[in-house]
């Protein structure tokens, strides 16, 4: 009677033809779908609409809209001060003057040369003056006391030592953004060549763009060599260009439908789901080693005909290659209920690569190898074995076996566990997913240093019953920034106020005056267009709303959602008076470190849970089940705690590491325990059959190891560093499953010996 494999593999190599063409049909349609696939990197909308803080975040938009603004910083190592401001304005002009589609790309700048201040004089006893006069017989001196009297509009554009100043540009929203930042790019690039200044570009807008273009550069250079190691290994065990051909066409057909479905379904292309393709090469060539060795093993060395041959491969191998895909998908797709996008599109699609990978592995394999001259002997044929010599083999069990070994071993891993996992720290801004070298990290540690912080929040006050041209509402605002500024915490807070005492007190020699609230508050811009739109980005049209600006010192680990709640707490209790409301994105940020712990937790759980009731399931033994994870378990805990160790932080590329690790890392141990319950039956004693076991696939697994291993160390040469530490850490968890798994399986088994169930071989 024919075995469903060998009824499968007819079928195959019967329709042949029609599924080859079936296979190139689906290919063209999802290459198709692959046109569709668009880059957007922003992480701030990976965080969920319904989000506490993005909506306050939102909210605050609509009220005071955002420009989308690109922050230009120049270190100056040379020059008087005025020199570097008219160095500051005529870069300004070279900005200000590019063009996409004959539109200005950089609708305006603000640099210290264009700062102006209010001085007595003019119709109305007031007239604005620039900080630094245009005339040139102003002396140094002089300009240097302007700026310092005029702090509160200058700081955070000329640091206080004058080494390094600041402009801002704001990018015109109704053109291509991406072409406008890397025009911007060129003149930095060209700027950044003269030795006098170092010149750095950063802000969410050029930070998003500078995410897609060093992806770009990763994903041309990543892809290729986790192609070509892949290669080189595969035609080292396989030595048959046909068969390395056949695991990576499958491999690569497989990713083209993995994208061309995300570009049907509308899911953009992001810095985590970029290591997708390098994750699927890997993870895909494993079937194929294990397939091809087995099938080789057959053909070569029982001279079995090609049919048979696959017969018994498939018969010995799909329950286990269909387990370790479905517990790899469920690795991942675990991931399907974590709040952030970037994490759910990186599960979800990895998971439906692997099964993609699978299914194309198993059709179009035997197709390849039909078309192929029969298979030499592979370099995992040590010898008449299978696998291991006797040797190793021998002194595998003295050691395992015959010495404490396992308990030593046992209490140094559970003691590095617990001192890791009590490091491990997580980090969501999106500039740690950047070099410390890079123009982003730069720009960020010189604004942290010179201009306070770069973690910023708003708070906005709305008088209940009162709008904003009284100027005892303007008393209280004051107070308010007063109390936020003393918080050691805060590196400054920008808001009306130093303008609206500085008028005041021309006008009337008092703070806050109301004469100078009607001048500039309440004649919505009698005095002057500069300072109208400046008037206009801090109190709404209607006067009933004020925003403060909050910067934030850099404090990693800091919790700034907590400092906000103190803040709102003291105002609605100080000043029952005034509606506060608190977003920025430092906030969104915390939220984002907050759904990163729950989005690990239930992963891991779901993840651990699934596998467990999948293997149990499959194996028809909750025994071997469970044995069968520990291994998983005990490896993920542990790459877990080097994690904590080396101080690599959970972020939103390596919160995917953990979950990789179960997903990769059950391989071996399904491989090993499905060959042991295969064979298991044929020996007298549980021992004789696990070295027996070990013996044949304990080479396969450690070859796999080095395969899917060097796949993985190919995201060391990534040009970020959180996918240099998915990379680093995947590569070594491979090595520590895949140790475990001929560990402690061998252990557990022998030391619990399972009754014979010929049911449960697969």
């Amino acid at each position: 009677m024919a075995t469903f494999s060998h009824t499968l593999i007819n079928g195959i190599i019967k329709h042949r033809i029609l599924i080859i063409i079936s296979v190139v049909l689906l290919f063209a349609f999802f290459l198709f779908g692959i046109s569709k696939v668009y880059v957007d990197n922003d992480p701030i909308k990976s965080v969920p609409e319904t989000l506490k803080e993005k909506i306050a975040l939102n909210n605050l938009q609509k009220t005071f809209p955002t420009p989308y603004i690109l922050i230009f910083i120049a270190e100056f190592k040379r020059g008087t001060l005025i020199e570097k401001a008219d160095s500051m304005a005529l870069w300004a002009k070279e900005f200000e003057q590019i063009l996409v589609d004959s539109a200005k790309g950089i609708t305006g700048t603000v640099h210290i040369r264009k700062i102006k201040t209010p001085v007595k004089g003019g119709f109305m006893g007031l007239k604005s003056e620039y900080v630094i006069p245009k005339k040139r017989d102003v002396s140094e001196e002089v300009i240097r006391k302007r700026i310092t009297e005029n702090s509160d509009f200058t700081k955070t554009l000329v640091s206080k030592d004058e080494t390094v100043f600041g402009m801002l540009l704001h990018v015109n929203p109704d053109l291509n953004r991406p072409r406008i930042v890397q025009q911007v790019i060129d003149i930095v690039e060209r700027l950044d060549e003269h030795d006098s200044v170092s010149v750095y570009l950063t802000g969410a807008t050029a930070t998003s763009y500078l995410l897609g273009r060093y992806m770009s550069r990763d994903f041309g250079i990543l892809l290729p060599l986790c192609l070509l190691v892949a290669s080189i290994l595969l035609l080292f065990i396989f030595k048959r260009v046909l068969y390395v051909c056949a695991s990576l066409i499958i491999i690569a057909i497989a990713i083209v439908y993995t994208f061309g479905i995300m570009g049907i379904v509308g899911v953009p292309f992001s810095v985590v789901t970029s290591v997708i393709p390098i994750i699927l090469f890997p993870v895909g060539v494993a079937n194929a080693i294990h397939m091809l060795k087995t099938y080789a093993h057959y053909r070569w060395h029982d001279k079995l005909p090609f049919i048979e041959s696959f017969t018994k491969t498939y018969d010995e191998l799909l329950r286990p290659i269909f387990l370790t895909s479905v517990t790899t998908f469920i690795g991942f797709g675990s991931f399907v209920f974590s709040q952030i996008s970037w994490t759910r599109h990186f599960g979800v699609f990895t998971g439906i690569g692997v099964m993609i990978s699978l299914f194309l592995t198993v059709l179009l394999l035997p197709i390849f190898v039909y078309y192929g001259p029969p298979p030499k002997k592979l370099r995992l044929e040590l010898g008449k074995s299978r696998g291991f010599s006797d040797t190793f083999i021998a002194k595998y069990r003295r050691i395992l076996f015959e010495s404490h070994f396992s308990r030593y071993f046992l209490v140094i891993l559970l003691i590095t566990c617990v001192i890791g996992a009590f490091r491990v720290s997580f980090e969501s801004n999106p500039i740690s997913l950047f070099s410390k070298k890079s123009t982003i990290r730069k720009s960020d540690d010189l604004i942290a240093k010179y201009f306070g912080g770069t973690r910023f929040f708003y708070i906005l006050l709305t008088h209940r019953s009162k709008n904003l041209v009284e100027p005892e509402l303007w008393k209280d605002v004051d107070a308010i920034v007063n109390y936020v500024k003393k918080n050691e915490h805060i590196g400054d807070v920008s808001s009306l106020v130093p303008l609206l005492n500085k008028t005041s007190r021309l006008l009337s020699e008092k703070d806050i005056s109301k004469a100078g609230v009607s001048l500039l508050v309440k004649s919505k811009g009698l005095f002057g267009k500069s300072f109208k739109k400046l008037v206009n980005s801090q109190v709404t049209p209607d006067r009933k709303t004020v925003k403060l600006s909050v910067t934030c010192k850099n404090i990693p680990g800091f919790k700034y959602t907590k400092l906000a709640s103190d803040v709102r707490q003291h105002i609605q209790e100080e000043y029952p008076d005034w509606d506060v409301q608190v977003a920025g994105p430092a906030l969104l940020i915390d939220s984002m470190i907050t759904l990163l712990i729950k989005t690990q937790i239930s992963s891991i759980a779901i993840a651990f849970l699934s596998v467990f009731f999948i293997l149990s399931l499959l194996f028809r033994s909750i025994k071997v089940g469970f044995f069968t994870t520990i291994p998983m378990v005990l490896s993920t805990t542990c790459v877990y705690a080097l994690m904590g160790i080396f101080n690599v932080p959970i972020n939103t590329v390596t919160v995917v590491v953990v979950n990789t690790c179960i997903g990769i890392g059950i391989d071996y141990s399904i491989h090993f325990t499905a060959g042991y319950m295969y064979i298991k039956d044929n020996y007298n004693s549980p021992l004789e059959a696990l070295l027996q076991a070990v013996k044949i696939k304990g080479s396969v697994i450690m070859f796999n190891t080095y395969v899917v291993g060097a796949g993985f160390f190919v995201l060391f040469f990534s040009s970020f560093p959180p996918i240099r530490d998915f990379g680093l850490f995947i590569f070594l968890s491979m090595f520590i499953s895949s140790t475990f798994a001929l560990i402690f399986l061998p252990l557990l088994f022998n030391k619990f010996s399972l009754s014979s169930h010929k049911s449960q071989s697969p």
